[in-house]
Parts: C-alpha cells; structure tokens; sequence
C-alpha cells in the first residue's frame, strides 16, 4: 500500500493541488490527515449545512440549560480549548450528535422528555467525548484517505474540502460510530459528568427513560450502536459502581476492564432502528 500512496502523492503534486494536510503530514501512513485546526474548520463548515436545514433554538431555559451544562463538561476535557458549542435545534425526534472539533446539538424533541439537568449532563458527556477522542475525525481520515487513493476525480481543494464536511456530517449524524467508539463514548462520558458534580448512574437512568419512551417495538439509534438495552444499561451502572466509589475527580479516560470489553466488541451493530423510530447518536 505503501508505494500507491507515494504514487498518488506525486500524481497530487504534479496536479497542483492545494493538498488539505493536517500539520503532521501523511502521519500513520495516512494520505487524508485531520490535524486539529482541519478538525475546527471542518466542524464550522458542517454547522453552517446543519443549521441550514434544521434552526435553532435560542433564548429559551432549555436553551440555556444545555449551553451552561456543557460548556461546564467542556471546560473537563482534555480539549478544553477547542470552540465548544452546545446548542437546541427544533427537531422532534429523540436525539443528540456532535460535529468535529467543538459543536454539540441536542433536539427539542430530547428536551421535551423533562430530563433532569444530571440525565442532560450524561447526554452531553457521550456527546463531548466523541469531540475530544476524536472519533469523527479518525473516520474521516480513513475515509478520504481511501477515497483519495481511489478516486482521482477529486481534483482541486473545493471538491476534497466538501468530500470531507459530507462526511463530517455524516459521522456526526446519519452513521452510527463503531460500538467500540460507543462504548468509549459512554464509558468516559459518566467520568466526565461525575467530575462535573452529577451522579454518576446517570446515563443508566436516561437509558432507562429513553427505553421507556421509545417503546419495546422500536429501537432508537442512540440504542442500535450496541448491544440491547438492557445490556448497556448493566455496562453503564458497572461503570457507575466504580466511578462513584472514588473521590472526583476520576482519571477522564478508560479502565483496563473497559479496554477488555472493548476488544471483544463487534466492529458494527446489524441491528438497524425501525423507519418511525426516533433518532438519538
């Protein structure tokens, strides 16, 4: 592989291409890099199509609400310097996503199940997570980088800039992330909502009211990105068990036992959500 990435390379030189690299270069044998201003740019360019098709709600308590709490998580990262944005789009459906490099939106429709400030500050945490270990962006550098080997047709700097905020949103929102990212997800984001003062059964509990609400005939996407329910459940009250026994603030990152789980994780879920069911990520 090694020499048709050096071959495409020249062939991308000799084109004249504006070539967007991340700062590190073809770090990792990757011919896409997504260094962290790419991250930031790509982020900013995927709100603009984001807030084009669904508005946001601003001014509102809930609105506050969901700024206050997480820029509050955000500040707990380990990217606590990134442009965090935490903001309410006017979407019936159950759900929450994050975009590259900082932007964090939840729907009205999540809203309107009452949750507590501590179940809202789990929601954001996962979100949050996915920001800071990067789970969009390494996709996006697989991605492009594939695509670039394999495609030439994307010639000039405006066609790899688009390729790269469509995918961009579609991590963000339309694919699920691997269960492993997931778990990852979930696993660090009860840590971080724990070190931000919330319980740390949290998300078990918004699981459970999502469960609830969504109903045993339809599976939320949020859902079908793991095991069932029930299960996740059981892995989020595990971690709870142990987070809660140590005095905050717990280490921001995954226990050995975590890593264990995580390698015998399937790659993907087969399961996929019912046409009518609500949306959550």
């Amino acid at each position: 592989m090694t020499h048709i990435i050096r071959w495409v390379l020249v062939a991308l030189v000799l084109l004249g291409l504006p070539f967007v690299l991340g700062s590190g270069g073809c770090s990792g044998g990757a011919l896409f890099t997504v260094d962290e201003p790419t991250e930031i740019s790509l982020g900013k360019e995927a709100i603009t199509e984001v807030e084009k098709q669904t508005p946001v709600i601003s001014g509102t308590r809930d609105a506050e609400r969901v700024e206050r709490i997480g820029k509050q998580l955000a500040a707990l990262t380990d990217r606590p310097k990134l442009p965090w944005s935490f903001k309410v789009v006017d979407s019936k459906e159950i759900n929450a996503f994050a975009l590259p490099g900082g932007p964090v939106y939840v729907t009205k429709g999540l809203l309107d199940l009452k949750i507590p400030d501590a179940e809202l500050a789990a929601v954001l945490g996962h979100e949050a997570t996915h920001i800071n270990q990067r789970h969009s962006a390494k996709a996006i550098e697989k991605a492009m980088t594939i695509a670039l080997i394999t495609n030439l047709a994307l010639r000039n700097q405006s066609d790899i800039t688009s390729a790269a905020v469509n995918l961009a949103l579609t991590y963000g929102i339309t694919m699920p992330h691997s269960r492993a990212n997931e778990y990852e997800a979930d696993a660090m984001g009860v840590r971080l909502s724990y070190n931000a003062g919330y319980p740390a059964d949290s998300m078990a509990l918004f699981l459970k009211r999502l469960d609830e609400v969504v109903g045993a005939s339809q599976t939320a996407e949020w859902m079908s990105d793991h095991p069932n329910t029930q299960a996740r459940v059981q892995r989020t009250l595990r971690i709870a068990e142990e987070v809660a026994a140590q005095p905050r603030p717990v280490p921001y990152t995954l226990s050995q036992y975590d890593k264990d789980i995580i390698k015998h994780l399937p790659a993907a879920d087969t399961t996929k959500p019912a046409d009518n069911a609500p949306t959550t990520k």
